[in-house]
């Protein structure tokens, strides 16, 4: 029996060629990289089964199995996931697949599978769909990659190549990780300074600078003044104590033409020499300036980094400069934004104490002032929005590039131990127990990589939408906790745009996070449903209920930050939510007006849905919330 091996990874490849090795009457004909190489390797070498991944760029597998069992009936396919999801099962199943096996799963199923296969026989894993009635199911469910998962794919890999070393990954992936945790700590920070110090340290971190400091333009004056610094002596702050846009500085230049600014070396460029004593007093021969702006341009100051030798920076090192930059401006402005809040807020209560006359003869101004602190209050709404987008944009990438690097290397890695397992059991038992036990511990790893990818973002419901990413989401919380959830929704919901989606799912996981924590019920109802003008989501609980008083201070908007969270995404898209409660259980209540340009069922035809996309399913959650 001939076999063609498609997997996008070298290691997955290889590994199955290893497992494959000692079967006298099978042969590997071939390999392919990605679902269209399949297409063409299929037609050139005839293979009698193909061993298929699903997650590739160019053409994912369904898509690829699809086509390929139309213009090659007689060839079986074998799909091979990382991921569990009776969900993605069904779908290979509507794709024509003969079979699903779990790639955790390779070394024990996978030469029982490809048996069962080449005889035209089923053959799924019992834990994910019954074997019996999966060949009679008519399944309605469909793949449908939204515009912005394409997009945001393809931004992907231009960013990384597909020839990216292993090291570039890693420091690709690192550079990410420091940004989301320095982000995070960053919106927690009141203080200028000490925001502004956080993002200093971490940029001169990022580039391997020797010193730094970041300006704040005085837009009245016109001129810069070093708000955080790191590595100067006196002297040299007090010779840079303002900076204008005619000085010949790096900062200077930058503030004058509104873009960054390059020194690679001082003693070299010709504008910079009045400033070389003071260069070389405190130590510097190189000079990056990057202006800090608003979102309508404006700009609000300087970061400068700076470093003991002449140092040219590379296109990578500017772009992930750039990342920090663009949150050092955004905190910039929020913390103006602060600081005119509490001005407006100080002023509100002043004129609140003051004598009733002098209330009556300034009614006027209060209201004018009233006005500007609801457009400031607006304004930061709008931020807060902005700041949700990045957050699911970067969970977003963060979980795709797990999905796409540690996940397929410890899918490799366990096919590999549990062959070293099953040769050394006769031979070595002791070494065997061992393996088992680090065996262990590659399964650990991989679960919790799966469920953190998962929770940064669910890819389903990017390819199949709301209603199969919540089936997939509340399938691993009944396996997993003490309540039962039941979800409500009809098959053919059909689809909504990706932010709503978005928006709906992280709603209905803060609710059944906070039921787990804090009601003590053990069951629960997820009600969706649609109609042409509306979205309507129940979510129900029999708890304890949320006490009078704490419901009140969350009414009032005083109190719950989870709440509060859950309003800001509803409000986005003109929605509305309310919450009862009482001592039999609590209820929140959803309604969005649907988008116009929306229908209310449509479900477009799979293979319109696939055109172009890379499947990237999700596995069952292993955490709640």
């Amino acid at each position: 029996m001939r076999m063609l091996i498609v997997d996008d990874h070298e290691v997955v490849r290889r590994g199955l060629r290893s497992l494959l090795a000692d079967q006298a009457d099978w042969e590997v004909c071939g390999e392919a990289v990605d679902g269209q190489d399949a297409l063409a390797k299929a037609q050139q070498l005839k293979p009698d089964l193909i061993l298929m991944d699903v997650s590739m760029p160019k053409l994912h597998g369904l898509e690829a199995t699809r086509q390929l069992r139309s213009t090659l009936p007689g060839c079986e396919v074998l799909i091979l996931s990382q991921h569990d999801s009776g969900e993605l099962a069904r779908q290979a199943l509507k794709a024509g697949a003969r079979g699903y096996v779990i790639k955790s799963s390779i070394s024990k199923d996978l030469i029982a599978a490809i048996t069962k296969v080449s005889s035209h026989d089923y053959f799924f894993d019992p834990k994910i769909l019954d074997q019996k009635s999966a060949a009679y199911t008519d399944f309605q469910e469909i793949l449908q990659p939204t515009a912005e998962f394409e997009k945001e794919l393809r931004e992907s890999e231009e960013r990384l190549g597909l020839g990216q070393s292993k090291h570039q990954f890693a420091e690709e992936s690192e550079a990410l990780r420091k940004l989301n945790d320095s982000s995070s700590r960053l919106w927690q920070m009141q203080s200028l300074h000490d925001g502004l110090q956080e993002m200093l340290s971490a940029t001169i971190e990022l580039v391997s600078a020797d010193k730094g400091n970041v300006q704040i333009l005085n837009t009245e004056r016109g001129v810069l003044t070093i708000e955080a610094q790191r590595g100067f002596e006196r002297d040299f702050l007090d010779f840079f104590r303002e900076v204008s846009a005619s000085d010949d500085t790096a900062c200077g230049r930058t503030l004058r033409k509104r873009e960054r600014t390059v020194i690679e070396d001082v003693d070299e460029d010709a504008p910079y020499a009045p400033y070389r004593d003071v260069a070389r007093a405190a130590g510097y021969r190189a000079v990056i300036s990057s202006p800090l702006a608003g979102k309508n341009g404006a700009p609000l100051g300087i970061l400068s980094l700076h470093f003991h030798l002449p140092h040219r920076p590379s296109d990578e090192d500017l772009r992930r400069l750039d990342l920090y930059v663009r949150q050092a401006s955004d905190f910039i402005e929020r913390c103006k934004i602060d600081e005119k809040l509490r001005e407006s807020e100080q002023r509100f209560r002043v004129l609140s104490a003051s004598l009733d006359a002098e209330v009556r003869a300034r009614t006027k101004e209060l209201e004018e002032k009233n006005a500007n602190l609801l457009r400031q209050s607006e304004l930061l709404r709008k931020l807060s929005h902005d700041l949700f987008r990045t957050q699911d944009e970067e969970r977003r990438r963060i979980a795709r590039e797990l999905h796409d690097s540690a996940g397929q290397i410890l899918a490799a890695l366990g096919m590999s131990l549990d062959q070293a397992v099953q040769e050394a059991e006769h031979a070595a038992p002791m070494i065997a127990k061992r393996l088992g036990e680090v065996q262990g511990v590659v399964q650990q790893l991989n679960r919790e990589i799966r469920t953190t990818s998962y929770l940064l973002h669910p890819p389903l419901l990017d390819e199949s939408g709301l209603s199969s990413a919540l089936r997939v989401y509340l399938e691993g919380l009944n396996e997993r906790s003490e309540i039962a959830v039941t979800l409500d929704i009809r098959e053919d919901f059909g689809r909504l745009p990706g932010d709503m989606e978005l928006a709906i799912f992280r709603v209905v996981q803060e609710c059944v996070t906070n039921i787990h924590r804090h009601s003590g019920s053990k069951t629960a109802l997820i009600h969706v449903s649609r109609s042409p003008e509306n979205i309507r989501v129940e979510i129900r609980d029999e708890g304890t209920g949320i006490p009078r008083e704490r419901l009140a201070e969350i009414q009032a908007g005083v109190s719950g930050v989870g709440v509060r969270g859950m309003q800001e995404r509803m409000r986005e898209f003109g929605g509305a939510m309310n919450i009862e409660s009482d001592g039999s259980g609590t209820c929140i209540l959803v309604s969005i007006p649907v988008p116009k340009r929306v229908g209310s069922t449509d479900v477009k035809p799979l293979k319109t849905a696939m055109r172009a996309g890379t499947l990237s399913a999700s596995a069952k959650p292993h955490l709640i919330g």
